[in-house]
């Protein structure tokens, strides 16, 4: 599919789509602007303006910017639908299925697993349509919209509110095959059959990169509903806690990652490389290459991120995910995680999270939730186990020792002769370089192994700092 035929696709669908509006008949067109000031958020302005024209009130909010109302329940739902087309980026899909190899049907479908289904009931009891249904063969729950009637909404509000990730494409040619499929009255049905077929071989993991960064529109809620879906929270057991936050997505998607990083990277200024990119090369099918979003500067998640997710209304159970990732922060801050009960309660936090919360996790260290809160309430009620003396330093209370954070770590690659032939100021920084994971280059910093880059082998290696004898000193007490 060549770029030109993606915009020509992408402008069809948009005016074959504005057009059916405006030839609804005037009781729709009516019921149309009752429904869309009260689930769409369009002001009083917008609506009396369109109405007084007898025109629907769907093409101005399509081809011109949203309005959002200041009234509470509207602006909800104006950011619910924001959070579901980040959700469905993450876990929608759009299906054409052949009926008896004769007729087609359309499907828009969200499959999650069982124990996420108040979040199907909470998007089906929002939208006003579609089915939740639980799996017979599987531990799964899905969503599923297939009346041709309610895919036309569905078709309604991508429009509007679009996806961001390369399962647009899908939604476009969808869109094309749903609409040749229901409407074209002159050509045969094999014809159509035929080419809906066609289209259908594009879709998912046939679809090809596109490059639409300048339509690529991030907004928090958005953000909220894909990390939902295809975002992580997690901790290093090995690296003295080290909170990880990342979305994983397909190299197809490269577009979409590189505008979450620098969206997460102009929150703040002082910030503006916290959030990096790492690459995974499959061996065997590059359809499978990965790209990571990560961040793990604890300043950045602190002051930055945690605050950004407080002020969103979660959906799923990852806000538990997030609520014991922000736990595990504030007993690093307080330097409980030097005492032996402040490293056994993050343990113990660390084995609710993500795949160790669900039902059907074979692990067994989930606890009653409340009976873990308490005990971590009682934890962070003591207090700080941090100490300020005179000249200003930091002591540990329970070891007596000073408290200093590790010298920044400078990465050196260099190649099969010694040769430095570049000097970077962290892992982070160099695994973004090499396009491998910063796990990789901490096994490669400790194996002494090469790396292939650029068809060529390298390797890693900690510059020496030279330590003043001050610093050299700073264990000892005075």
């Amino acid at each position: 599919m060549t770029q030109w035929y993606k915009d020509v696709l992408y402008t069809r669908v948009k005016f074959i789509y504005i057009m059916k509006t405006i030839l609804l008949n005037k009781s729709r067109i009516r019921g149309y602007f009752h429904h869309a000031v009260s689930v769409f958020g369009v002001n009083s302005f917008m609506y009396k303006a369109a109405h007084s024209f007898g025109l629907p009130l769907l093409p101005f909010i399509c081809l011109g910017k949203r309005f959002y109302s200041s009234s509470p329940v509207l602006s909800e739902h104006a950011n619910f639908y924001d959070w579901f087309r980040g959700f469905t980026d993450a876990e929608g899909s759009f299906n054409i299925s052949t009926v008896r190899n004769k007729f087609y049907s359309f499907s828009f479908e969200i499959n999650l697993h069982i124990d996420d289904i108040k979040v199907l009931n909470f998007i089906q009891n929002t939208l006003g349509f579609g089915k939740v249904y639980k799996l017979n063969t599987s531990p799964r729950c899905k969503f599923s919209v297939s009346k041709q009637s309610e895919v036309k909404k569905i078709i309604e509000i991508f429009s509007i509110y679009s996806l961001n990730s390369s399962k647009y494409l899908n939604f476009l040619v969808w869109v094309e095959a749903f609409n040749l499929y229901t409407d074209d009255k002159e050509s045969s049905a094999e014809y159509i059959f035929n080419h809906i077929k066609v289209l259908k071989e594009e879709m998912n993991t046939n679809r090809t990169v596109w490059n639409r960064n300048k339509d690529i529109n991030i907004t928090p809620y958005w953000l909220l509903g894909f990390v939902e879906g295809d975002g992580s929270f997690s901790v290093s057991k090995e690296n003295n806690f080290l909170l990880i936050f990342t979305i994983a997505q397909t190299m197809k998607d490269l577009p979409l990652m590189e505008a979450i990083k620098n969206y997460l990277n102009s929150l703040n200024s002082h910030f503006n490389d916290a959030v990096y990119l790492t690459m995974y090369k499959s061996k065997t099918d590059e359809r499978s290459d990965m790209i990571n979003l990560v961040a793990t500067k604890s300043e950045f998640i602190s002051q930055i991120l945690l605050p950004f997710f407080q002020n969103l209304r979660w959906v799923s159970k990852k806000e538990l995910d997030f609520v014991d990732w922000m736990s595990i922060l504030k007993i690093k801050q307080l330097g409980i995680h030097h005492m032996e009960q402040g490293v056994a309660m993050i343990q113990r936090l660390i084995g609710q999270m993500n795949n160790n919360r669900l039902s059907t996790s074979p692990c067994k260290t989930l606890e009653d939730r409340n009976s873990l809160l308490l005990d971590l309430k009682t934890m962070l009620e003591v207090g700080s186990n941090y100490i300020i003396n005179s000249k200003g330093q930091t002591i540990i209370k329970s070891s007596g020792k000073f408290f200093k954070k590790g010298s920044p770590t400078v990465i050196l690659i260099l190649d099969g002769e010694g040769n430095i032939l570049n000097e970077l100021k962290s892992i982070n920084a160099c695994a973004s370089f090499l396009g491998i994971s910063h796990d990789t280059v901490r096994v490669r910093l400790r194996s002494g192994k090469s790396i292939k880059f650029n068809s060529n082998l390298v390797y890693v290696k900690k510059k020496e700092i030279i330590k003043n004898k001050e610093a050299a000193n700073e264990n000892e007490l005075y």
